[in-house]
């Protein structure tokens, strides 16, 4: 499990850290906090090991085609002064650092230690690392890369057992078409997925990823997109159940505060910090401050009438 990150001069962040990080990591704080930035350097350090991710997308292209970039040369806070960017995981109870480094140029990433020892758990967390926004949860590649894994794992059994206790659909059987659509053949007539609502498309694809993520973790933005009251309270009880059974850790950036009281609510068995909400603070010189806050204390707060959104005094 990733333990901390730290990041010297990336995107709009000049230097920052988070320490004592969960099973399940909430991210919130207004626009241009650092939460997109934050998910963003952990995918790009699983990259310099691993160039292509669990859905055979490249890492790197992936990134730059959500910023509308060219190369990296924009990636650096510092990229006028010639400064390269840094980006430091603590993985795994050894808590071992894993540095990733940016050249000034934009043009290179080095790494170390300059190699993982194969199949050790920070190799297979790095390798298994999987970031999902709202346009790729969309996407049908999530379906087309993972779903035959998925199959003989037999984890489409709890695919369609969660998707039913969310969405009170019941689904007979899953299939691909011969197009190469998935295919559900759910009550009371089959459909294809991309058929379905935007909400129902997007949970499906996060469950799927979750469920074949295990022993790393799973980087979520907008994953409340789309999603009714109800529907979001159980997907992230589904989600919480997923995290738990099957070791996976999940980053979540989110804007609504409904979502934070799901996820709170779902992870209400475990320890107190088995959650935490992690409220941004990114000041005008890009230091960015925050510190993660357990259930209770959210909770709390909460129940006070406070808007965890806007406590940079608890980030400090």
């Amino acid at each position: 499990m990733l333990k901390s990150i730290q990041i010297e001069g990336f995107r709009g962040i000049r230097t920052g850290k988070l320490e004592g990080l969960s099973r399940i990591n909430i991210l919130i704080g207004p626009n241009g906090c650092g939460k997109s930035t934050i998910l963003e350097a952990i995918h790009i350090t699983a990259a310099s090991w691993f160039r292509h991710d669990v859905i055979n997308e490249e890492r790197i292209s992936n990134l730059r085609k959500r910023r509308n970039e060219k190369n990296f040369s924009g990636w650096s806070f510092k990229h006028l002064y010639q400064t390269p960017v840094v980006i430091t995981l603590s993985i795994g109870g050894a808590n071992i650092p894993y540095k990733v480094t940016i050249s000034p140029n934009g043009n290179s990433l080095s790494h170390d230690p300059a190699a993982l020892e194969n199949n050790s758990p920070p190799h297979e967390f790095l390798r298994k690392l999987l970031f999902l926004d709202a346009p790729r949860a969309l996407s049908n590649i999530v379906e087309n890369q993972l779903w035959k894994e998925a199959f003989l794992l037999g984890a489409h059994n709890d695919l369609m057992a969660l998707f039913e206790k969310i969405y009170g659909r019941r689904v007979r059987n899953l299939t691909f078409t011969l197009d190469g659509d998935l295919l559900v053949d759910i009550e009371p007539v089959p459909l294809r997925l991309d058929d379905l609502g935007g909400g129902m498309r997007i949970a499906f694809r996060l469950l799927l990823a979750a469920l074949m993520t295990g022993g790393s973790a799973l980087l979520l933005e907008e994953f409340d997109a789309y999603q009714y009251k109800t529907s979001l309270e159980k997907l992230a009880a589904a989600l919480c159940d997923i995290a738990d059974r099957r070791d996976v850790q999940l980053f979540l950036t989110t804007h609504s505060l409904e979502s934070v009281h799901a996820f709170l609510t779902a992870a209400a068995p475990r320890a107190d910090d088995w959650i935490k909400v992690f409220p941004l603070s990114l000041d005008a010189e890009g230091e960015l401050r925050t510190r993660g806050m357990p259930r209770s204390d959210a909770l709390g707060l909460m129940a006070a009438g406070m808007d965890l959104r806007d406590l940079t005094s608890y980030a400090k």
